[in-house]
């Protein structure tokens, strides 16, 4: 009891203090026209994409003056008339985390609906954000992608090696970035089955699917789409076959591999507009890889993607690049589904690759 208050006491102190910073920069960037709403929750990463409101703030002061914050449990949305847009910023899925944020997010968004408000990425489709899900809606679209079964306990590993064969990856079909566990025989699945169920979120089973290239390394991409733009986001090269941030190879060719990336129209827009559709998501980015014959190969959608700034070092001040123009992606699709004007400089910076490589040293990026 004594830790269940001390979480609830956190949870207000940080409510608070969301609150009052909200109020601070409403006042701030207040604009007397309808404009658009973004809904956090103080227990979930409220300022997951404050660099987002920073960003523009520094280089598109007039786009983010129509933007307002406000919490979930707040009053600011009985009038939906007041906006033209609602965005919840609620970590996906809602219902993983708080089932009763989860209902009152879906009954704000079905208040603005009423109102033929559009809602950017709403509640009830993040469900389709699921592994489970995502891979097989790419599946029905001709896209290749593992099969998967659910988990309910440590004998179905046994069901999973028979539908799906060796080797499969058990990860949680829910959240992001949590490591999977790959499996290639009965002893792995004996001497992990303990391990297995300990990972947050309820596990799914995954078909492994080789995409090791010819060099024999694996290779991550991730290419964000919001609405009809898309970004090239980054290209992760590894020698294992779970490709992470904490095992990429960094030397002159990745980086290089990585920039040709970054600064070239990506081959598989369209098919990952399609899915982004078929999933009923505005905003998602998508991290696939190829296998050994080339074919696109999706590993998961996650509409809430991380995008900040990384290191300022002159060998990676590229991938800035890559930051600048998602959030110009973000920016266009808000102020286009709100029905308000794109300052040309910003579609320029989400539309073409090649002008925005030369435009976005121009551009500060937040301390």
């Amino acid at each position: 009891m004594d830790y269940l208050r001390k979480v609830r006491h956190r949870i207000r102190n940080i409510r608070v203090l969301v609150a009052a910073r909200d109020a601070a920069l409403n006042t701030r960037w207040r604009h007397p026209e309808p404009g658009i709403l973004l809904v956090r929750s103080a227990r979930k990463a409220p300022w997951f994409y404050a660099g987002f409101l920073d960003w523009l703030a520094l280089n598109f002061p007039q786009a983010r003056a129509r933007f307002e914050l406000t919490l979930l449990d707040s009053n600011r949305m009985a009038n939906p008339s007041d906006f033209r847009l609602l965005v919840p910023w609620l970590q996906d899925p809602i219902q993983h985390w708080s089932t009763r944020a989860y209902d009152r997010a879906c009954a704000v968004t079905e208040r603005f609906a009423a109102r033929d408000i559009p809602v950017v990425n709403p509640p009830a489709a993040l469900t389709g954000s699921a592994k489970s899900c995502t891979l097989a809606t790419a599946r029905s679209l001709g896209i290749r992608a593992g099969r998967t079964t659910s988990l309910s306990g440590v004998d179905d590993l046994d069901r999973a090696a028979a539908e799906l064969g060796f080797p499969f990856i058990v990860r949680p079909d829910w959240g992001h970035g949590y490591q999977g566990v790959r499996l290639d025989s009965f002893e792995d699945i004996r001497a992990f089955r303990a391990r297995l169920f300990s990972q947050t979120g309820k596990p799914v089973a995954i078909q492994f699917i080789d995409t090791s290239s010819a060099d024999g390394l694996f290779r991550k991409y991730r290419y964000l789409t919001a609405g009809n733009r898309g970004v090239s986001v980054h290209l992760i090269v590894s020698a294992h076959w779970q490709v992470r941030g904490d095992n990429k190879i960094v030397n002159d060719n990745a980086l290089a591999e990585e920039l040709a990336f970054i600064c070239a129209p990506n081959p598989h827009a369209g098919t990952f507009d399609r899915l982004r559709r078929a999933l009923g998501l505005d905003l998602v980015a998508f991290d696939y890889g190829q296998d050994p014959d080339g074919n696109l190969v999706v590993w998961e959608a996650n509409p809430y993607p991380h995008i900040a700034f990384g290191a300022d070092s002159v060998a990676l001040r590229f991938r800035s690049l890559a930051v600048h123009r998602c959030y110009a992606a973000m920016a266009c699709l808000y102020l286009a589904r709100a029905g308000l004007d794109i300052p040309p400089a910003l579609a320029v910076l989400a539309d073409d690759p090649a002008q925005a490589a030369i435009k976005y040293q121009a551009l500060a990026r937040p301390k």
